[in-house]
């Protein structure tokens, strides 16, 4: 099963009727990273994937570098939170695991590409002083505004923060098809209270 894990009764529905259910790992821009344990003890990464993990507020998040037939990524953040999954696996393969536990932060999407605030922060130069907020919003013809909100640290580093953005393979495409225009502002950050990460003012389609 390639997306999203089944509810546990469903799998339980179709593993008494002999079907076998596990998960396919991978990102949009790696493909398969690896597939589930046939045991249920964590993701197995592919061969082709050499992965490591860097520690993002106290949590490991998944880094990787793909050497399969995908985009050339190197040390690539997938935006996942993870618990590696340490001795002999009792289904036999010796491929790492590892546990995947969700994604950092709120996700949005742009034209059905997925995204976080942490996963964008984690591109920008570290003298930017981090992200404030995400805001979308919706402009004329379809197309979509992206919108980063960056503390003053930031003032005299747009450049870098907009070139280090687009190293991203997913926005970099919308953002050179015309489909989402990027905006980002620098202003003092409000003491006393904590902002949303992201704001969604775009229209909702009508049907």
């Amino acid at each position: 099963y390639n997306g999203e894990r089944l509810p546990r009764h469903t799998a339980t529905t179709l593993r008494a009727a002999g079907v076998g259910v596990r998960s396919l790992y991978g990102l949009t821009e790696t493909s398969a990273l690896g597939v589930e344990c046939p045991a249920e003890r964590g993701v197995h990464l592919a061969p082709h994937v050499l992965a490591e993990t860097r520690v993002v507020d106290g949590v490991h998040e998944l880094v990787v570098t793909p050497t399969g037939f995908s985009m050339p990524l190197l040390r690539y953040p997938t935006g996942d939170r993870v618990r590696v999954v340490r001795g002999r696996c009792r289904c036999g393969w010796r491929t790492p695991r590892v546990q995947v536990l969700g994604r950092f932060g709120p996700a949005f999407a742009l034209f059905d590409a997925k995204f976080t605030p942490d996963e964008l922060e984690a591109l920008l130069p570290e003298e930017a002083g981090g992200l404030v907020q995400v805001v979308l919003s919706s402009l004329a013809g379809g197309r979509e505004r992206l919108t980063l909100r960056l503390p003053l640290a930031a003032r005299g580093l747009l450049p870098e923060v907009r070139r280090q953005l687009q190293a991203h393979p997913q926005l970099a495409f919308l953002l050179s098809a015309g489909l989402v225009q990027l905006r980002c502002t620098v202003g003092p950050t409000p003491a006393g209270r904590k902002l949303p990460r992201v704001v969604d003012r775009r229209r909702s389609v009508s049907s």
